[in-house]
């Protein structure tokens, strides 16, 4: 079998270790070389922590061609959370996909009839599958239908995932679906905390490290996240319920707008040095 990773950010390259567990993968990158180098360092890392034991066994191919896609099964978009990219890209997919190609979205919070919408014919075979990140790492998946979306493209999305070990959750459409209609609540409040200078980056993260035993503080996450992303995902979500608990902290929206992004920057609420290739 085949699958196809389109967009080779921070997800789109994890989803790409994660399928070749499973069958040959092609992985749409705007730039090959760059997308090559840092898919090699995660791989190496997947083979050594991953719960997908397999990662690896089959091959990864970076392509700049949608008709690479052609002989897919199931096509996962995976570029960043914005309405106006997923256009452009879902519309390049569907016009290159076998007639019974299921197609994924990676979304964090748009609708997901929304963007079937764009797929025309194609909306019964269009499902969101939101993954966490790191993929190799949360072995969760939500699964999300849409208006649309066919029992049928559920099974095999389903079954797929369990092939590779995943949990599913299967959830009717709603802004954020369960985790970051809930997570970016907190995030935001977070932020919004350290605005007030209520306490300083490391007490508002070992606050909830500690108190909280999570695995890493919400600034640190936002940081992981990128910064970018949750102001969009916040975005969304008031957008969609119309209530301002939603809003964005302005000191998130200040910190995008000086392009201050997180890790992939080398800033957000803290500073990172460079990750070697």
């Amino acid at each position: 079998m085949k699958i196809g990773i389109v967009g080779a950010g921070q997800m789109g390259k994890q989803l790409a270790i994660v399928f070749s567990a499973l069958g040959d993968v092609v992985l749409i990158s705007r730039d090959i070389s760059k997308a090559g180098a840092e898919l090699k360092r995660l791989l190496r890392l997947a083979k050594r922590s991953s719960f997908i034991s397999e990662v690896g066994k089959y091959e990864i191919s970076l392509s700049n061609d949608y008709s690479d896609l052609s002989s897919c099964e199931l096509v996962i978009e995976a570029v960043s959370e914005s309405l106006k990219t997923k256009q452009i890209v879902l519309k390049q997919i569907v016009k290159h996909v076998m007639s019974s190609c299921v197609i994924g979205t990676n979304t964090s919070t748009l609708s997901i009839t929304a963007l079937s919408m764009i797929v025309a014919d194609a909306r019964d075979r269009f499902i969101g599958c939101h993954f966490f990140n790191p993929a190799t790492g949360i072995p969760l998946v939500e699964i999300v239908m849409g208006e649309h979306t066919s029992d049928h493209a559920k099974s095999i999305v389903i079954n797929f995932l369990v092939e590779l070990k995943f949990s599913t959750i299967k959830i009717n459409e709603t802004p954020g679906f369960i985790v970051n209609r809930a997570l970016f609540l907190m995030l935001n409040e977070s932020i919004c905390m350290l605005d007030e200078q209520v306490a300083c980056v490391d007490d508002i993260d070992n606050a909830f490290k500690v108190g909280l035993s999570h695995p890493m503080g919400p600034l640190t996450l936002c940081d992981f996240i990128g910064l970018d992303t949750c102001l969009s995902i916040l975005t969304t979500l008031k957008n969609e319920f119309g209530e301002t608990k939603y809003r964005p902290s302005k000191l998130l929206v200040k910190k995008v707008r000086a392009k201050k992004l997180g890790r992939k920057t080398g800033e957000g609420f803290r500073k990172y040095s460079k990750i070697r290739k």
